[in-house]
């Protein structure tokens, strides 16, 4: 048995709370080989292979004796699957769907692999990892996978036959198990010198550009329309732990990312019987009180904290070089950030071998769907990077004048 930490404890205990990492692929994945691939991960990841079960108010890891890597990489026939816009309305709908507490909180599901009836050339291929939230953050979910190797040295496993994959129906069979009230999911891809040019026009970084863009958006009354006034509070998460270690006992996974605050000055009263709301989550008695409360009691504080924000923005560095799953190419990642709570806008922005993906999910107060939103907060990035060009422009002219 291994204790889990205070912070994802705090996550487990908020119940059905999933991270997706949507990887589409430019080929075809190799269903068998991707399993072998994925084999070494998992035996150099022990949390991957381990059940989470309560103990007294707290949460603890066991191991997962039925363990069978057949039940969490798993191939989805969905020939009908077009085009990057049909990939996010899928895992639009995965979200509804919950995994089954009996065995380890994760499970990756390999979109139409090769040998699936029915495809063709414009046929979508993705791999799709659905996480529990208190297992592991996107980052560092992010930064184990590229820890994968190529197609040397794989352990040998049971072969598993083309067109036993399991049909997108099934998956979807019943009504949604997860209640969500939001304005469902968008994406848009972007060139990452973008973000570069407009950072230049600033001095706050990538960050600072998408609190901006977020910002400048949340001011349309066109797309949003927002249930109660605006705080002018933006959150942005940043890593803790960059780099991922491997101690002898196998790499770690949890969460390792903490919350700051943009926000416009304002006066602080002399004195304050507690803390900032919004600031709560760094304190060890907030988490505390989330992590050990029961869980409809978690839930409200929870959806009490994120309701002081305007929007919730993550930066998730990806792989720099490009890799492949089941020898298929990765050409994007679009990360979709769990919601607790009522927010106007979330915002996950993740940079992969010199592109980079905006995936945006409006709260439900938006008036325009989230495809519009993330092209309108695109367009903001956009007009940063033009401002950006036009300085340096002046710059030079102001130079050769002289």
């Amino acid at each position: 048995m291994r204790p889990i930490s205070l912070s994802d404890s705090l996550f487990f205990n908020l119940g059905d709370r999933y991270i997706l990492c949507v990887c589409e692929l430019s080929a075809p994945c190799d269903l068998h080989l991707f399993r072998r691939q994925m084999a070494v991960v998992i035996a150099e990841t022990p949390a991957l292979k381990e059940r989470v079960v309560r103990r007294g108010i707290g949460f603890a890891a066991v191991p997962d004796d039925a363990f069978d890597i057949a039940d969490h990489v798993v191939g989805i026939a969905a020939p009908d699957l077009r085009g990057t816009a049909g990939l996010i309305e899928f895992s639009d709908r995965l979200r509804y769907t919950r995994l089954p507490r009996s065995h380890t909180p994760w499970r990756a599901l390999v979109i139409n692999p090769a040998g699936t009836p029915g495809c063709d050339g414009g046929t979508t291929r993705a791999v799709i990892f659905q996480l529990m939230h208190g297992l592991s953050d996107g980052m560092r979910g992010l930064q184990v996978l590229a820890t994968m190797r190529g197609q040397e040295n794989l352990p040998e496993l049971a072969e598993t036959a083309a067109g036993t994959e399991i049909p997108q129906e099934r998956l979807f069979r019943g009504k949604p198990a997860i209640p969500f009230r939001d304005g469902g999911v968008g994406a848009v891809d972007l060139d990452r010198r973008l973000l570069t040019r407009a950072a230049q026009n600033g001095s706050s970084g990538v960050t600072g550009v998408l609190v901006k863009a977020c910002r400048r958006t949340l001011a349309r009354t066109d797309l949003l329309r927002p249930e109660r006034p605006l705080s002018g509070r933006i959150a942005h998460t940043r890593m803790l732990i960059r780099r991922v270690v491997n101690d002898g006992n196998g790499r770690d996974l949890g969460n390792h990312l903490e919350t700051k605050v943009d926000e416009p000055p304002a006066k602080e009263p002399k004195f304050r019987l507690l803390p900032r709301v919004e600031r709560a989550q760094g304190s060890s008695w907030s988490q505390h009180l989330v992590a050990r409360s029961p869980p409809p009691v978690a839930r409200k504080l929870m959806r009490l904290w994120i309701s002081k924000f305007d929007a919730f923005v993550s930066l998730v560095p990806g792989p720099v070089r490009q890799i492949a799953f089941g020898g298929a190419p990765m050409r994007a990642i679009y990360g979709v950030a769990p919601l607790s709570g009522p927010v106007p806008i979330s915002l996950t922005c993740v940079t992969y071998a010199g592109g980079v993906t905006l995936t945006v999910i409006p709260g439900p107060e938006a008036t325009a769907d989230a495809a519009e939103i993330a092209g309108a907060i695109l367009g903001e990035i956009e007009a940063m990077a033009e401002g950006a060009e036009k300085v340096v422009v002046s710059a030079e002219e102001s130079a050769e004048s002289l």
